[in-house]
This record gives C-alpha cells, sequence and structure tokens, in this order.
C-alpha cells in the first residue's frame, strides 16, 4: 500500500510552481499505478493556456471558482466545487480561476515528476527512467500530534532572526534599520520619519476622503458578501463561518484593485525603506460587530522570516482605514519600540502551519516574558486610532495584536504589505515548504510607486 501525505511531498520533490499554479503530485510514474495525481492550486485571477498533446487529463474541483474554455470554439463551461472535466481529445483549452481553485488532476500516461509546461502549455513525454525515484511512503501515523519532524533550520549562529528552532526564546538585537535611509524622499515630513524610526508606527489622518471610503467600502462588503469560506484565501473566525479575513485583496477590478498603487502609500513604502517596492501580500481584516477576535501579538516579520523565507525586516504594511477605528472595536495595539529588537519565539513550526495560524495562532508568538520586557522598555502599548480614510504605517518587526469589537459595528480595515525589491524571498528559514503567493508573492513583479 502507498500512503503519502499532502504536507511531506515539498520535501520530497514533489511539487512543482509554476507562475499560475502549484501541482503538489501525490502519485508519479514511478509509483507504478498506471496514472498520476495531483493536488493542484491555480492562482485567484489567472488565465492558464494548455494543451496536453502527450497526455490525457480529468480535472475535478474540490475547492473555488472559476471556467474553463475550449481555444478552437470558445466554448465554456463553470467550473465550481463537484465539477469534473475530461480532455478526451487532448482539447486546447484556457482556464480561468476567478478565485482560487483547487483541483484533483489524474493524467494518463502519468507524469514523472519534474515536468513544467512548455511552450504550448503541456508536458513533455518523459522515459521514467529519466526522473527520481519515487520517495519511500510515509509509514501508518499511530500518534497525530502538532509538533513537525526535525528538519533543517537556521541557528542563531548563521541567522540574527532564527526562531522557532527548538532553542530557548528570548529578546534579541536587531540588526537592521527601520528607516532604512534618512535622506530618501517622499511623502512623509521629517518629524513623521522620526516618530516611525523611535515607535515603530505612525498614523497618517484622512489620507482617503469620505468618497474615497465609500467606494472602498461598497467593493469589500460585494468581496465578502461573495466569498466561499471554504475557499483558501477567506479565513473565518474561530469556531465559526463569520468570515475573520480575505486574502489577496490587491487582485482583480474595483476600487480595492487601485488601493494598492495610491501615490501617498507607495511613496511612503519607498521613502522608508529607500528603494522600489512590491505587494508581498494583501488583506482585509473584517471585524464584525461583537463577534469579531482578537489578534494574538506578534510580529509579521518572525513569520515571514520563518515561513516565506524573507531575508530581513525591509518590509512595512500600510492599514487602511474602512470604518473608523476606536479604542472599544479592536484598534491595531502596537508595542512602541519593539520593532528594534527581535524575539525568537519558541517551538518548532508545524507544516502547513497557515491552515490553522490564520485563525488562531500558536506558533510565533511571543513568551510573556519576553513581551512584558518589551513593554517596560518601550512606551508601552499604544492603541492606532483614528477615522475612516487614515493610515496606519508599521514596521513589519513591530509587535502588534488587536483585541475583539465590542461595537455592534464592524471594524474594517485593509493591510497592503509593501516589500523592498532588495530584500526578494528565498527559502524559508525554518526548513519548511513555502507557503502559498497568496500569502507570500514570490514572483518577480513589476515595482510599485514610480
Amino acid at each position: 500500500m502507498i500512503v503519502r501525505h499532502l504536507a511531506d511531498l515539498a520535501r520530497a520533490g514533489r511539487v512543482i510552481d509554476a507562475p499560475t499554479w502549484s501541482s503538489r503530485r501525490l502519485l508519479l510514474a514511478h509509483d507504478h499505478m498506471g496514472f498520476s495525481l495531483h493536488d493542484t492550486i491555480i492562482h485567484a485571477g489567472t488565465r492558464t493556456p494548455m494543451w496536453y498533446r502527450n497526455h490525457l487529463e480529468a480535472v475535478y474541483c474540490v475547492e473555488g471558482r472559476g471556467y474553463v474554455e475550449l481555444a478552437e470554439t470558445g466554448e465554456r463551461w463553470d467550473v465550481a466545487p463537484g465539477t469534473v472535466y475530461a480532455l478526451d481529445k487532448h482539447d486546447r483549452h484556457v482556464l480561468v480561476a476567478e478565485t482560487e481553485l483547487r483541483l484533483v488532476c489524474v493524467f494518463d500516461p502519468p507524469v514523472v515528476g519534474p515536468e513544467n509546461h512548455d511552450e504550448h502549455g503541456g508536458y513533455e513525454l518523459l522515459d521514467p527512467a529519466s526522473g527520481p525515484p519515487a520517495p519511500p511512503s510515509a509509514p501508518p501515523r499511530a500518534e497525530v500530534t502538532d509538533e513537525a519532524p526535525p528538519t533543517p533550520r537556521a541557528t542563531a549562529a548563521d541567522d540574527p532572526y532564527a526562531s522557532r528552532t527548538g532553542d530557548p526564546a528570548g529578546v534579541a538585537p536587531r540588526p537592521d534599520p527601520s528607516v532604512w535611509d534618512r535622506a530618501a524622499k517622499g511623502p512623509l515630513t521629517a518629524a513623521q520619519v522620526e516618530r516611525y524610526d523611535r515607535d515603530g508606527f505612525i498614523v497618517l489622518e484622512r489620507v482617503l476622503d469620505e468618497e474615497a471610503v465609500a467606494h472602498l467600502r461598497r467593493d469589500l462588503d460585494a468581496r465578502v458578501a461573495a466569498a466561499d469560506v471554504s475557499a483558501p484565501t477567506v479565513v473565518a473566525e474561530p469556531g465559526s463561518d463569520i468570515i475573520r479575513s480575505i486574502f489577496d485583496v490587491h487582485r482583480g477590478a474595483g476600487a480595492l484593485g487601485l488601493l494598492a498603487e495610491h501615490p501617498t502609500l507607495t511613496g511612503a513604502a519607498r521613502q522608508l525603506l529607500a528603494s522600489d517596492v512590491y505587494i508581498h501580500q494583501s488583506r482585509a481584516n473584517v471585524k464584525p460587530g461583537l463577534d469579531g477576535r482578537e489578534f494574538q501579538w506578534h510580529s509579521d516579520f518572525e513569520t515571514w522570516h520563518v515561513e516565506d523565507g524573507m531575508p530581513r525586516p525591509r518590509a512595512l504594511t500600510a492599514a487602511v482605514m474602512l470604518t473608523d477605528n476606536t479604542p472599544w472595536n479592536g484598534p491595531l495595539l502596537v508595542v512602541q519600540g519593539s520593532h528594534a529588537r527581535y524575539v525568537r519565539c519558541p517551538g518548532r513550526t508545524p507544516d502547513a502551519h497557515y491552515l490553522t495560524s490564520l485563525r488562531a495562532q500558536r506558533y510565533g508568538t511571543p513568551p510573556k516574558e519576553a513581551l512584558a520586557e518589551l513593554i517596560d522598555a518601550g512606551g508601552g502599548i499604544a492603541q492606532a486610532t483614528g477615522p475612516a480614510g487614515s493610515v496606519i504605517l508599521f514596521d513589519s518587526n513591530a509587535l502588534h495584536a488587536s483585541g475583539g469589537n465590542l461595537d455592534t459595528r464592524p471594524r474594517a480595515n485593509v493591510f497592503i504589505v509593501y516589500n523592498s525589491v532588495e530584500n526578494r524571498l528565498v527559502d524559508p528559514f525554518g526548513g519548511l515548504a513555502p507557503r502559498p503567493p497568496f500569502l507570500a508573492e514570490r514572483d518577480p513583479v513589476p515595482a510599485l510607486g514610480r
């Protein structure tokens, strides 16, 4: 019997990534089943032309929404959970993902392993002898735990930002600056730059006018209404189906698709990071009245370094308030000055940690002693409040959290993460498989703000 687990495929060399898709290959030619079996993610908002001249393929959709279109005739069929389509005539087609699609794909003859799309959008017919031998199947699991098996991880000896290594947790110096060049020009005043450098965040009030905020709210409300809570880019509140977050909000049409290129946001990011920037991640946090839950203390950079491979904290987040942020509706809380130190967190990260951490984070949260040390050493805990249309800029390493929404009205903020083009992602420093692109953009993209 062959038994494998999705979380083990990356270390076994069975994950192939392309600009619009990621193929997790569960069964290959060396398994001698007569077919190959793939669990494939098609990224939201993409069009993928395909023509499998050498293979027959059957596709079953388990998550997401899109459509498949025949290239020759233009005939189109919707693709949604429960849909199967089979390319019984080696049909040329285009697959369009309106949201992220998760597909189970079967190929005959079986794929060997390293194949990626050629210029026609298909696979070469490889000799099975040319591929790597199949890795051993996983043994039966007598016990299921949250801990990942030991894998090579960076240590403090060779990585100043090592974390979750199993070594003792604690507070370490941050060797990199938060303002990368004080002479860089941009929309921020010298006083604002100084405050950002000192506290790790600033609030810019009323960057957007009421009309712009109204457009953004309508776009977000429409996306929330249409969101499928089972989609990977949609996160529900713990223990419910109430929407907590929607990722990849900068993609697609509408007001949210334009927000990331607002000149004040891109200009401030380029000024503080002293380089061109690109979007590492975007999301909307929708805290429904009374139902919106808290977010625990954490540093974004700690997660991005360990789980995504961000080399240095040369990134920042612009949080755009689409509603008033008040002391009682769960505003962003920041430990002032915490960005100037780095907290090494305890434990070891389980594989595919993001599947649970986006609802409730257990790994990558600072120990109580480290949090207390930073609160006492800095200016305490600050609330980032302001009227709708205001923007919070905060350093990627700043410790932050938010409480639950005690108001009866929602609190909605859009978070856009700008990373320096000189700080592109490498392999995750925690020895893990990379997270999906909607959490960590890995492909080269045009710089923003020029």
